[in-house]
């Protein structure tokens, strides 16, 4: 049977107004100008608080993962001409409008609109907000209150465990199998934290599956099946199958610690025009885990060793297709990020994070936090590793090289530091305030994995070989609290 879910208390910050003050005032600016010019053209607006409209019925009905169920009944005024149903993951862009069938023409209104989850994915662990808008025959348009619900996978039984801003959903394991994993998040925050010298401010939702079958279950259709688990930094979320019993902890020091990663470097540097790079993102992410990937450092070896290493630069954006290069550009990005900890401290890392957060085009954000070019971090890098150069004849072309989408987000950080270009930049806002609350977000089934997700592939690494039939107790993670930084947990 379907489950009812009622309006949720949480809240949550809108993602384009996150960390920015000048954003912020801008966009409070923008928006009080947008609401000025659009209030003659909706001055008959009211809402179902007026006492023009009867609400009798405003709920929702989850059947994951089939559908959701957004269900109205109203006692109107006057003949209603039209229904539009406008929904909304509290992280998203864009609003989604529908429109349901019904009686036009009458006053008394019972419908529903199911929204099919087939083709229209929304991932399990987020907040939703919706309402209805009613136009009347006379022209007037009616709106009923804006109201939140949780989007959960309602074929499981969910416990929560919640500390601060982290939310922990599960429904195998009990309760120690709960504060594992807050414990292996909150230390990764902590850690995290105290070494760049950031703080999280917004919820954090991770949805734990008691196994990797059950989670992918609750994919899109068509996924690839190596996906055991995902990151979302839009919607600050993570969801992942982790089976409970003596490999979970070696399961969350691997994976939970890289993915929550992902989501404090999102936090860290979010800003309207670009992101972190590619090879610093997951740089960070391997060097924070709990538990290391010990064939990156013989993937790494072996390259240098036949001279092939991929150049930095060309790590930015993407990695490459082929398996081979995108694990060796993994590796690479694990050493980067281990050599300028080393050589100039956590201070350095965190000076990129924050220029990265200002808006900095990705050609100025390094120099701006380290003085120093990306080419530069290049050479002093393979200096380090002792690297004899390229072989004769090694051949870049299949590694992904800094393309369109870097020089347009180049372009627009550095549009968005001109003074002169406010008043352009406003009207931009506008009009893209007007496509957020009309937008029709279709998800393309055609595409196996979203460009915005973090994935964490099941069987990308082979673990006879990482642990060599060790395991790695449910305590161990307790014990080793004061190990260096990076430094694997005891395996017994």
């Amino acid at each position: 049977m379907p489950t009812c879910i009622k309006s949720s208390e949480r809240t949550m910050t809108p993602d384009l107004i996150r960390r920015q003050p000048a954003l912020i005032l801008l966009f409070s600016l923008v928006l009080a100008l947008f609401v000025g010019l659009a209030t003659p053209a909706f001055s008959s607006d009211a809402s179902a608080q007026d006492g023009n409209l009867v609400l009798n019925d405003q709920s929702v009905e989850i059947d994951f993962p089939q559908q959701i169920t957004f269900n109205l009944e109203i006692d109107a005024p006057e003949p209603v001409q039209r229904l539009e149903l406008r929904y909304q993951p509290v992280f998203a862009d864009a609003a989604s409008a529908e429109r349901p069938d019904f009686e036009q023409g009458a006053t008394s209104i019972s419908t529903s609109y199911e929204l099919d989850l087939r083709t229209r994915y929304l991932p399990p662990g987020i907040d939703v907000d919706y309402r209805w808008i009613i136009t009347l025959e006379s022209g007037e348009i009616l709106e009923t209150e804006q109201e939140r619900f949780f989007f959960i996978d309602n074929r499981y039984d969910w416990q929560v465990n919640t500390d601060d801003l982290v939310s922990i959903y599960y429904y195998e394991g009990g309760s120690g199998f709960g504060d594992l994993a807050m414990d292996v998040t909150n230390r990764t925050i902590e850690r995290f934290g105290s070494d760049f010298d950031v703080q999280i401010d917004e919820p954090i939702n991770i949805v734990l599956y008691g196994s990797v079958n059950d989670f992918q279950d609750a994919l899109p259709y068509n996924s690839p099946e190596w996906i055991g688990g995902f990151a979302d930094p839009g919607q600050n979320l993570i969801v992942a199958g982790i089976s409970p019993g003596e490999g979970a902890a070696t399961e969350m020091g691997r994976m939970l610690t890289h993915e929550v990663v992902h989501l404090l470097v999102a936090q860290a540097t979010w800003n309207p025009f670009n992101s972190a790079p590619r090879w610093l993102d997951e740089g960070l992410a391997i060097n924070y885990q709990e538990v290391r990937e010990e064939r990156f450092r013989r993937v790494l070896d072996l390259a240098v060793d036949e001279g092939r290493l991929i150049p930095l630069p060309a790590l930015r954006s993407s990695f490459p297709s082929d398996p081979d290069l995108a694990i060796q550009s993994y590796a690479q990005s694990e050493s980067v990020v281990e050599f300028l900890i080393e050589d100039y401290g956590h201070e350095a890392i965190a000076s990129i994070l924050d220029a990265y957060s200002e808006g900095v085009p990705h050609s100025e954000a390094v120099v701006v936090g380290m003085g120093m070019t990306l080419e530069e971090i290049d050479d002093e890098w393979t200096a380090w590793l002792g690297y004899d150069g390229d072989t004769a004849g090694v051949d870049h072309t299949e590694a992904p090289s800094p393309g369109t989408m870097e020089q347009t987000e180049d372009m627009l950080a550095n549009f968005g530091l001109m003074p002169i270009l406010v008043i352009g930049g406003a009207i931009v806002v506008i009009m893209g305030l007007v496509r957020m609350v009309r937008a029709v977000n279709v998800r393309d089934l055609d595409e196996d994995v979203s460009p915005d997700v973090e994935y964490y592939g099941q069987d990308m690494y082979e673990e006879d070989e990482l642990f060599e039939g060790d395991v790695l107790e449910d305590d161990a993670l307790e014990d080793d609290d004061d190990r260096p930084r990076g430094t694997p947990p005891t395996l017994t």
